[in-house]
């Protein structure tokens, strides 16, 4: 299957949409191509360098905290969906579903 689903999230890893609770999210380039490479990895920690060399990819230069603000917007996007990204100190993120209340 093409479909990594976590929480309420769906993402369709050849056409590289991600869906919240099957409405398109509309994010910019740089957004979904985390949440994409956090989605794919879900439950293990991304470390920082990986997410930097996918985002150089899709743009040359990255500010040292660039990945801070993506990860920090898509908090906010992905918060009603039943999953959360967390910060493993050091290593880098890690992205879950919560468990159900």
């Amino acid at each position: 299957s093409h479909i990594i689903e976590v929480g309420n999230l769906q993402l369709d890893t050849e056409s590289h949409q991600i869906q919240a609770n099957g409405q398109l999210l509309t994010l910019s380039a740089r957004e979904s191509a985390v949440l994409e490479i956090l989605l794919i990895q879900a439950g293990k920690v991304v470390c920082k360098e990986r997410i930097s060399q996918r985002l150089s990819s899709v743009d040359e230069v990255l500010a040292d905290n660039a990945i801070e603000v993506y990860i920090h917007r898509l908090r906010k996007r992905i918060a009603d969906y039943g999953v959360i990204i967390r910060t493993v100190r050091g290593l880098g993120y890690l992205l879950e579903g919560e468990p159900d209340a």
